[in-house]
């Protein structure tokens, strides 16, 4: 991955190529590919089609939020799922929260009625 390591802002993103090879070490062009991120909360993207290029490669990209350390892992789609040797470890560094600081306003002509007041309720 380039790079490994980026803010967890969601918005600046890592680039993860992955190459797929032959036994003899020839790219192997056509081959749909997937990645998986173990219990990350990254936003992947692919080209679409996934298929790898004339060099045996295909890039995928990913954000995220969260600060953490997030493991890619690929699989041969095409060739009845192997998983692809490797990983691809991204650290996203920063203080990414995905929760809410500011309480919500309602639009023009809409009310707005919460629903929890973070209080515990009294039987």
């Amino acid at each position: 991955a380039s790079p490994s390591s980026v803010p967890a802002d969601g918005s600046s993103t890592t680039t993860i190529t992955v190459t797929l090879q032959d036994a003899k070490g020839n790219p192997t062009p056509g081959k749909l590919v997937t990645i998986s991120q173990g219990s990350g909360h990254s936003i992947i993207t692919a080209p679409t089609p996934a298929i790898t290029d004339a060099n045996g490669q295909i890039a995928f990209t990913a954000t995220d939020n969260v600060g953490e350390t997030v493991i890619y892992t690929a699989v041969d789609v095409t060739d009845g799922n192997l998983p692809v040797p490797g990983s691809a470890p991204v650290t996203y560094t920063g203080a990414g929260s995905s929760c809410v600081t500011s309480p919500p306003t309602a639009a023009a002509g809409f009310a707005l009625t919460p629903f929890a007041n973070g209080f515990a309720a009294q039987n």
